[in-house]
């Protein structure tokens, strides 16, 4: 009785879909470290910022995103709107970021 070729297909195929998510899950990680290793090392420059405020500088710098509101940063770190306010705040107070008023929210952007 010869063999079925649809199993092999099908699992052939399975293992191409395999390969591929390995191959994202592997990009994915790299850029996450090379961010980390970036805000890290920006974070050793000045002791001043903690880990979030880094990320919000890194991301800034490193996407099309120019602007971030206080709800988004708050949304992307999962912390309470205080804490992000007080992040984005002091980031404008020691010179990294400006604000504008956009309505009624606040909106910053790096500074030049």
């Amino acid at each position: 009785m010869p063999l079925n070729p649809r199993p092999l297909y099908f699992l052939s195929y399975l293992l191409n879909v395999i390969k591929l998510a390995r191959t994202d899950l592997h990009d994915s990680l790299e850029k996450q470290i090379a961010k980390r290793t970036e805000a890290s090392k920006l974070q050793q420059q000045d002791e001043r910022l903690n880990p979030r405020q880094t990320l919000v500088l890194h991301h800034l710098r490193h996407t099309s995103q120019t602007l971030i509101a206080i709800a988004q940063h708050q949304t992307q770190q999962g912390i309470t709107y205080p804490t992000a306010r007080t992040d984005l705040l002091r980031l404008t107070a020691w010179g990294y970021l400006t604000m504008e008023k956009q309505g009624k929210k606040l909106i910053f952007q790096l500074a030049n």
